[in-house]
């Protein structure tokens, strides 16, 4: 039995080194897409979408898209996309040699996925999108707008000054707008503007904008302006209160986690049956690895529920 639990141990070393070593070169020879370090907005050929998708396939070029997406509108951030994808890997690297050391081959198998499922998780939640900065800046960049159209009649000129209103990517991509308007048709830019950030709030707006130019009724489109700048301040308003109505249930979950873990500790440190149950027999391995499921699972709802939605 303990030369086959032997030879297990030594196939399954050789397999993970074999892949961190593949995944290690992988990700030396990963070029940056373009078009993920840009805002999504820029239009991907249906080659470059067929090849990101065969990429996805590796789970570290997910884990490296993931950081990328969370990076993207956070300028500030003093991390970049390879920096975290080392981090992370090290640390499930790490915790695979210490479970092989102490030859827990079921932990070295489930403890590195869990924690790599976690943090692609975590990220997912926690990455901004066109969709967030839209939800919240649209409203006040409706009302500059406006503002701006009761002293200049000219809508190029009017969004120009809009831009200025609001912060990037969204003022670059305004900017952009107005710079076409000059050379090419007004309804042609602002429906690929529309198309480009495939916004519902966008796309009712650049309709509003289009009834501007061709109706002779100003007076009603800017009322409509400012009542589409309304809505999305009220839905704003409501997805707030829905989220602090949950941060009580967020704040018990991690009381309850928390207490939970201390427990563990508890037991694993004074109660020498605790530790030989966790860590000596199959079914408390498996009770363990649920449990840190279990806590990381928490932290994920958490988020989930206190996450603000995009149309």
């Amino acid at each position: 039995m303990n030369a086959l639990s032997g030879v297990l141990l030594l196939l399954l070393s050789l397999v993970w080194i074999g892949v961190c070593a593949a995944l290690v070169v992988l990700l030396a020879r990963i070029r940056y897409d373009r078009a993920l370090l840009s805002p999504p907005l820029k239009k991907v050929g249906k080659e470059k979408r067929k090849k990101r998708r065969g990429v996805k396939i590796c789970f570290v070029s997910q884990l490296e898209e993931r950081f990328l997406a969370f990076l993207r509108f956070r300028p500030q951030s003093r991390w970049t996309a390879r920096q975290g994808c080392a981090i992370v890997l090290l640390i499930e690297c790490a915790v695979f040699l210490v479970s092989l050391v102490a030859k827990k081959i079921w932990f070295a198998v489930s403890l590195p996925l869990l924690i790599h499922w976690f943090v692609v998780k975590v990220l997912e939640l926690k990455t901004i999108t066109i969709h967030h900065i839209v939800q919240e800046e649209l409203p006040s960049a409706i009302k500059h707008l406006v503002k701006t159209l009761t002293r200049i009649q000219d809508l190029r000129l009017a969004l120009h000054e809009m831009s200025g209103a609001v912060r990037d990517p969204l003022r670059s991509m305004i900017s952009e707008l107005s710079r076409r308007m000059i050379t090419e048709r007004h309804e042609d830019c602002l429906q690929d503007f529309a198309n480009r950030i495939n916004n519902a709030w966008v796309h009712a707006f650049v309709f509003l904008l289009l009834s501007y130019k061709e109706q002779s009724k100003k007076e009603d489109i800017v009322r409509n302006l400012l009542l589409l700048a309304h809505m999305i301040q009220k839905e704003n308003e409501r997805k707030e209160k829905a989220i602090t109505d949950r941060k009580f249930l967020v704040v018990v979950n991690y009381v309850l986690a928390s207490a939970a873990w201390a427990a563990l500790a508890a037991n694993l440190l004074w109660n020498q049956y605790a530790k030989e149950f966790f860590f000596q027999t199959p079914t408390g391995m498996v009770v363990f690895v649920a449990g840190v499921a279990l806590a990381l699972g928490t932290i994920v709802m958490n988020l989930l529920m206190v996450r603000k939605t995009a149309p």
